[in-house]
């Protein structure tokens, strides 16, 4: 079982180095993952909702080299979807860090970060404490230390943010104003 925080959006967000990057904004509620493996028709049981997490599973059971087995999927998560709170990384991350623990294998947040960012955009969760993180392709990982003591206050004022679709060309300038809760 793992444990994967959520964040509230991002501290910064931009481009360094020929990279995307943005820096995490950890926040204190977590995706509950655990994947229990046996030998059997191969494939992953899971929620239907989650579709990223289970790709995660089958991309780190094919790293690991163990694609052959069945995982079975359980998410438990309090971070509301689509709100640019990390939800789907947080399962995504818990997901490929459940999937080798079960295989008694330990992943660095290097390895887990470019699982995730294989499945889609993903915020640097993986790394503990502020991370700077090339949320598209992986490339720039540097963890910052843990936040400092603050209070972080979320307003929500309706709609979803799809990820793939958000990240899917350059940021213009309308689009980050309309989507800069996330």
């Amino acid at each position: 079982m793992v444990k994967a925080p959520g964040t509230c959006g991002e501290l910064v967000q931009g481009f360094l180095d020929g990279s995307h990057f943005l820096v995490t904004c950890p926040v204190d509620l977590y995706s509950t993952v655990s994947v229990v493996l046996y030998r059997g028709q191969p494939g992953v049981l899971g929620p239907e909702d989650c579709p990223k997490a289970i790709q995660a599973v089958c991309s780190t059971l094919a790293y690991l080299g163990k694609g052959d087995l069945t995982a079975e999927l359980t998410i438990h998560s309090p971070l509301p979807r689509g709100k640019g709170m990390a939800s789907s990384t947080a399962d995504v991350a818990g997901a490929a860090a459940a999937t080798a623990l079960a295989l008694g294998i330990a992943l660095t947040p290097r390895e887990l970060g470019a699982l995730a960012v294989a499945v889609e955009p993903s915020d640097g969760v993986m790394f503990p404490g502020i991370a700077l993180f090339d949320h598209r392709e992986g490339r720039l990982a540097q963890e910052l230390g843990p936040p400092p003591p603050m209070e972080v206050i979320v307003l929500d004022f309706g709609g979803v943010v799809d990820t793939l679709e958000f990240n899917r060309g350059p940021i213009s300038v309308k689009q980050a104003a309309v989507t800069s809760p996330t």
